[in-house]
């Protein structure tokens, strides 16, 4: 994604800084890192860019650092501490152009440490083709990361710990297309995981979810054509996986849900989705009345295929006020209650769904 030939590279560490690449420069550390670490990002020009490398060490930060397009600033891994200092309340980034956007904006290979008040770390708008990878985040109650009005942003390779506990979700996607969140781990991330609005064609793949106690795994709201797979949800407080509002022809394929409050998937206001391939274990739906370890409803022309659903305290699939509903090869073992119940329901396509044993 990011083409590095001819640019500059800066060495950032706790003494001076050095340009690699078109002589050598020296410059006094300054007391706050965070200025420090934005005079290095100011020195890489507006056009061509350039490469950051922070080194092992703990930088204090005060004030936000701005990123320009083009600008890929990278530590050595969890030694690169950037910590929030007790009075600031963040973001630690944000991208200089609010207005028109910037691309090419890389942030990896550190770990950025919050104070318990700074809601965000980075915080990116209208930004294009950038990355956020390799990163560990901690300690903020809010949003830890905020896209809004974004498009191809890759979020990968990034843990999340006790983050949310005010916002829903710990990553949070608002009007923003064509984004990878890939293979990312959220512990303890009281509100939420990963929660999308208003935002279409992403793809959310391979990550972990595990005890967001208030909320749900993944929650998309009027989202549209995104993809949910492969994904390990354990203990959400509410739902693995909810769509509402105005969605449409989202899938949801091979993603393993356990011991979900709620049902494992719910979709409500949802037509035109696909629910394939999916595990379901352990949901207590039935006691906060969601009634069914996946649910549809107001949701017609949903194809639920090849689902397993095992050990769940609550039906297997219910549909409520859903047209057109096809429901094909699905295996239910061992879940309190039907099978399959119908509410003002029909049913599109009904074939080989596994004998259930239910208790």
């Amino acid at each position: 994604m990011f083409d590095i030939i001819n640019k500059k590279i800066f060495a950032c560490g706790l003494g001076a800084l050095l340009a690699l690449s078109g002589g050598c420069m020296g410059l006094s550390r300054p007391v706050a890192d965070s200025a420090y670490i934005q005079g290095i990002v100011n020195m890489i020009p507006e056009e061509g860019g350039g490469y950051v490398d922070l080194d092992n060490g703990i930088y204090r930060i005060d004030s936000t650092i701005v990123l320009h397009s083009g600008v890929m600033i990278a530590g050595k891994g969890k030694g690169t501490v950037l910590k929030v200092a007790p009075e600031f309340v963040g973001p630690i980034f944000t991208n200089k152009d609010l207005k028109k956007g910037n691309e090419g904006i890389s942030i990896a290979n550190m770990k950025l440490t919050g104070n318990g008040k700074t809601e965000m770390a980075i915080f990116l708008t209208r930004a294009r083709g950038s990355a956020i990878q390799n990163v560990s985040f901690g300690n903020f109650p809010g949003k830890a990361v905020s896209l809004e009005h974004c498009d191809g942003i890759k979020v990968a390779a990034s843990s999340f710990e006790n983050c949310a506990h005010k916002e829903k979700a710990a990553l949070f996607l608002t009007q923003t297309s064509n984004c990878l969140i890939a293979e990312n781990k959220f512990n303890n991330c009281l509100a939420g995981g990963i929660a999308l609005f208003d935002s279409s064609k992403n793809v959310i793949d391979g990550n972990v979810i595990k005890d967001s106690a208030k909320e749900d795994g993944i929650n998309l709201q009027d989202s549209s054509n995104n993809l949910i797979e492969n994904n390990l949800i354990e203990a959400p407080g509410k739902n693995g996986v909810y769509l509402r509002g105005s969605v449409k022809e989202n899938i949801i394929l091979g993603n393993t849900i356990e011991n979900p409050q709620g049902s494992g998937i719910n979709l409500l206001n949802a037509p035109d989705c696909r629910i394939i391939r999916n595990i379901v274990r352990g949901s207590n739906a039935k006691k906060l009345k969601m009634q069914s370890a996946i649910v549809l409803e107001n949701s017609d022309n949903v194809l639920v295929q090849s689902n397993f659903l095992e050990d769940n305290n609550s039906p297997g699939i219910l549909a409520n006020n859903s047209k057109g509903v096809s429901l094909l090869f699905n295996v239910f073992l061992n879940n309190l209650g039907k099978s399959i119940i119908l509410k003002k329901s029909s049913l599109r396509l009904k074939a080989l769904n596994g004998t259930p044993s239910d208790k």
